[in-house]
């Protein structure tokens, strides 16, 4: 069966599924990265979740795959191949093994002040440059000036996680005077 076939719909059962499949033959994941990164919408969603779940469990495995799929977020206009590739650098990747950190950084900056990203976009720019930020301190205080001028009017869930964020920003900064 190939990889197309597997993810028939967007349901996190179909997406495990095909998961599990790409763990026992790899020739599935690479179907799934190719299809993440060159597909339209919706199976490019699809497949970036696969890719998502399949990294979780195999995150030395990414390693190849690294400059594509940072190549393939930064220049995607799926949204869900954006959401899942951002999942995958916060949850997986450490932030000195990211290629083009520099752009990287800079985009999530973009997409956490673009009114016109979706939320779920906004919210991973925020765990990802909040990754940054630990890592590199001096980023911080970059951070907490984006996020005193995030747009907030459309989403209470963006507001929260911008306090929450300012918090601990302000909290690493006390510790380092």
């Amino acid at each position: 069966m190939d990889m197309k076939a597997l993810l028939r719909d967007s349901s996190r059962a179909v997406v495990e599924a095909a998961a599990v499949a790409a763990e026992a033959n790899t020739a599935l994941f690479d179907e799934a990265f190719a299809i993440a990164c060159h597909e339209p919408y919706p199976l490019s969603m699809r497949a970036a979740r696969v890719v998502q779940f399949y990294a979780l469990k195999h995150p030395h495995a990414l390693s190849p795959y690294l400059p594509t799929l940072v190549n393939a977020m930064l220049h995607s206009q799926v949204d869900g191949v954006k959401r899942g590739f951002l999942k995958v650098l916060f949850e997986v990747v450490p932030i000195d093994k990211i290629p083009d950190a520099g752009l990287v950084y800079n985009r999530c900056l973009d997409w956490v002040l673009s009114e016109k990203e979706t939320i779920a976009v906004r919210v991973y720019s925020m765990d990802l440059l909040y990754k940054f930020a630990l890592f590199e301190k001096d980023l911080s205080l970059e951070f907490m000036l984006v996020l005193e001028n995030v747009p907030l009017e459309e989403s209470p869930g963006l507001e929260c996680r911008r306090k929450e964020f300012l918090q601990k920003l302000k909290k690493m900064n006390n510790q380092l005077k």
